[in-house]
């Protein structure tokens, strides 16, 4: 079957299924900087460290306007792909905020779950998720302005 672009597939659903019982262990943002206008900027990444040294990349494709989980590999070649588009200018920024909410808080914690909006025939909608720490829930979400929202529950 094969799954609509506004919807995760089967393996990107047990994938965050699989982080389920880990510590975050730190946080990474990418945010794209436009490089003719460096006011204007997004999150387009969100890297998810945890224990046992695994990561989860959730990244807004920006075709489809929707979340998608990546490997550190097309990440790499995404982030290098974009740097060619623009002329040899780095546009991904690397920030770490795990000094700020809602991340201080969830640092450190054991990730319960990750929820997902169930949609149509089964499948999961691709616009949103819950990372639900012990005493703290992290919604990540499409922005209207294209990136990715990250608020406390």
């Amino acid at each position: 079957m094969d799954i609509p672009a506004a919807y995760f597939s089967q393996e990107e659903v047990e994938t965050f299924h699989s982080f389920a019982g880990k510590v975050l262990t730190s946080v990474n943002y990418f945010i794209w900087v436009q490089p003719e206008n460096k006011q204007q900027r997004f999150l387009y990444c969100i890297e998810l460290l945890f224990n046992l040294d695994e990561s989860l990349l959730v990244m807004v494709d920006e075709d489809e306007y929707n979340l998608k989980i990546v490997g550190v590999n097309e990440f790499i070649a995404k982030a290098s792909s974009l740097k060619d588009q623009n002329g040899g200018i780095a546009v991904l920024q690397q920030a770490d905020p795990s000094v700020i909410e809602p991340w201080k808080s969830v640092v450190g914690s054991l990730l319960l779950g990750v929820r997902l909006t169930a949609g149509d025939e089964g499948l999961y909608t691709n616009d949103a998720l819950l990372l639900d720490f012990v005493d703290k829930g992290v919604i990540v979400a499409i922005n209207d302005n294209g990136g990715i929202l990250v608020v406390a529950r």
